[in-house]
């Protein structure tokens, strides 16, 4: 017969460096219940059946707890999920914005040919 099985639930802080790289402040990820892992924009939450203290990053936090932060982290990334279309937009009218004032610059570049040549024309001195 095997032993009951406890879960424990942690809140992980800091959980990515400077660098974006995670750090599970010392919690065995082999241990993680799968699919119990959420991860937000600085923190991580996760059921573990291992029991360790909490330390300055790594705190063990209540079932309740848990499924708040699991909640709104799901809600956070659903926000992001939105994030995609809107930056497609922004990337469509920055495209616009550059052909458009490469229009106007072509423009320019052909206005300054033709009063150069006109100058010329005229015996000025573009030199000067």
């Amino acid at each position: 017969m095997r032993g009951v099985l406890f879960l424990y639930f942690y809140k992980i802080l800091n959980f990515y460096n400077e660098f974006g790289q995670v750090n599970y402040k010392g919690l065995n990820i082999n241990k993680n219940i799968p699919g119990s892992q959420r991860y937000g924009k600085t923190i991580a939450i996760m059921a573990n059946i291992e029991d360790i203290k909490s330390n300055e990053d790594l705190e063990q936090i209540t079932e309740e707890e848990y499924l708040k932060l699991k909640q709104e982290i799901e809600e956070d990334n659903k926000d992001l999920n939105t994030q995609p279309s809107q930056q497609d937009a922004i990337n469509a009218k920055l495209l616009k914005d550059n052909a458009n004032m490469q229009i106007e610059l072509n423009k320019q570049k052909e206005l300054n040919s033709t009063l150069l040549l006109k100058i010329a024309q005229l015996g000025g001195n573009t030199n000067a």
